[in-house]
């Protein structure tokens, strides 16, 4: 009896090791249709890249613009939070980032974007965390800068990425 409960407690512990933290049931390598039922409205997104295939979804809460989910030869590896910038002030901020910390434990680090893209600059920061061994999480808030030294727009991310895959924020 001893040998079969420790025989399901590591087939148990082996099924949800892949799980992506804070989307239950979804996990990464799994195909488009798989991780399609887990979410509202899924529809197809441009891509430079031809082996990257980006999908938008709906989301329930306001605060959330939408999702992208990202696949690399339909191989999930990154889910992307896009918050809501109308809805979401400097108040939600801080909020965000408390469950964060507590629903993810202390971040491993924390480093400044400054990236220029043609005649713009991105501007901010990122939060690094890694919650379990297959998942890493970035809380990012990024600026636009234009070449009139202006912020023309501001964003905020939580990227939730495979650990195996991505090794630093996409940007």
């Amino acid at each position: 009896m001893k040998k079969f409960l420790m025989l399901l407690f590591i087939l148990t512990l082996s099924f949800s090791a892949f799980a992506i933290v804070d989307f239950k049931g979804v996990d990464w390598g799994k195909s488009k249709n798989a991780v399609a039922p887990m979410f509202n409205n899924i529809t197809s997104e441009p891509s430079i890249d031809k082996d990257i295939t980006v999908y938008s979804a709906s989301a329930k809460d306001e605060n959330i613009k939408n999702y992208k989910l990202y696949f690399n030869k339909d191989r999930l590896y990154m889910i992307r939070v896009i918050f809501n910038n109308e809805t979401v002030g400097r108040d939600q901020l801080k909020e965000i980032y408390d469950k964060l910390t507590s629903s993810l434990g202390a971040s491993v680090s924390n480093r400044r974007i400054e990236k220029k893209v043609d005649n713009y600059k991105l501007r901010g920061n990122y939060i690094k965390f890694i919650p379990e061994a297959m998942t890493t999480v970035y809380y990012i808030g990024v600026d636009t800068i234009d070449d009139k030294g202006d912020m023309i727009d501001s964003n905020l991310y939580l990227d939730y990425t495979d650990t195996m895959t991505v090794t630093s924020p996409q940007i």
